[in-house]
């Protein structure tokens, strides 16, 4: 963990939040990527947890029951919905 006091203390307060508009955020870039040059959303979304543990952020994290990150985890399973967003983004 982290050896600061102010910075222990600030990843407390803040952390959570932070880590979940970044997993979030990174989540809705994901499907804007190819394929082929990236990781899926839902592998980001299991190493934004993976970062929860490590940081020792106690609320509880689970990023998959915010519906802008589950419609990401949604939208990346198949090809023609990866394919839908990305015309929408583009076109609208």
């Amino acid at each position: 963990m982290v050896g600061k006091p102010a910075v222990k203390k600030t990843i407390e307060e803040y952390g959570y939040y932070f880590l979940m508009y970044f997993c979030q955020s990174l989540s809705h870039r994901l499907l804007k990527s190819p394929i082929a040059n990236r990781i899926t959303v839902n592998e980001f979304i299991h190493e934004c947890k993976q970062y929860a543990h490590s940081l020792g952020i106690k609320q509880n994290f689970e990023p998959g029951k915010k519906i802008k990150i589950w419609s990401a985890i949604q939208l990346d399973k198949k090809n023609w919905s990866r394919n839908l967003f990305q015309f929408i983004r583009k076109n609208f």
